[in-house]
């Protein structure tokens, strides 16, 4: 256990030392400032959406980044030579990437406190934020193992973040008929909004489509695709 908490220790050192971090420290506060500037009604209606962008969307591009990084000063292959098996490895990346997003809605949550005298379920929201990153990481791991390099990363991440963040936006401008609104729940990103948005609305039509097209996600890649991919890397090493 021990070693499982210094790996993790090293890998937010890691995150700090490569300034991913910093940047995601830095997109929060436009998050908090943003949130700071606009009424409580306005705040309380953009907060699903930044926590999905937060904990989602971003969530990929700083995992990439890391990654890169990473790959690029040798540390990888030190890290996955060393004893630990690698799906000790793996989970503790996985957490050091996790704390991030949590502070973030941590701070998002303590602005609208602060600012607005109004706050919405933090327990709930770090459990739903939890969910989410994963889903979207489990994309992202996919994304990096088929990049050549970053920019190669980059130009995919790119599609994706249409592919994803796109249905949301169709559905809540009521773009997309039925039907297609239905096939919007593909994209984890458009499911995780739906879960997220339950915080402030008790709505629970479709609440459990939503809920098992967020967790399929993770549950299917990690175990049989990802895991598989970073023991290769092991080998490789």
């Amino acid at each position: 256990m021990n070693k499982f908490f210094a790996l993790i220790k090293g890998e937010v050192i890691r995150l700090w030392r490569y300034q991913i971090t910093l940047f995601g420290l830095l997109v929060s506060a436009i998050w908090i400032i943003l949130l700071a500037v606009v009424s409580k009604e306005e705040a309380n209606a953009l907060l699903p959406q930044l926590i999905v962008l937060d904990s989602g969307l971003m969530a990929i591009i700083l995992l990439g980044a890391a990654y890169f990084y990473e790959k690029q000063e040798g540390t990888m292959k030190a890290v996955l030579v060393s004893p630990t098996s690698p799906a000790v490895l793996l989970s503790a990346k996985i957490i050091g990437t996790l704390m991030g997003n949590l502070l973030s809605v941590f701070l998002m949550w303590l602005t609208m406190l602060v600012v607005h005298q109004s706050v919405f379920p933090i327990f709930a929201a770090l459990g739903l934020v939890i969910i989410i990153t994963l889903t979207h990481l489990s994309i992202g791991y996919v994304l990096i193992y088929w990049s050549k390099d970053f920019m190669d990363l980059l130009l995919k991440y790119t599609f994706v973040v249409l592919v994803l963040f796109v249905p949301t936006i169709l559905v809540s401008l009521d773009v997309l008929t039925d039907g297609l609104e239905n096939l919007a729940y593909l994209s984890p990103t458009y499911s995780g909004h739906i879960l997220i948005s339950q915080l402030w609305n008790t709505e629970t039509e479709s609440i459990l489509v939503a809920w098992i097209l967020t967790v399929v996600y993770p549950l299917g890649l990690f175990p049989f695709y990802i895991l598989p991919q970073f023991r290769k890397e092991a080998i490789r090493a």
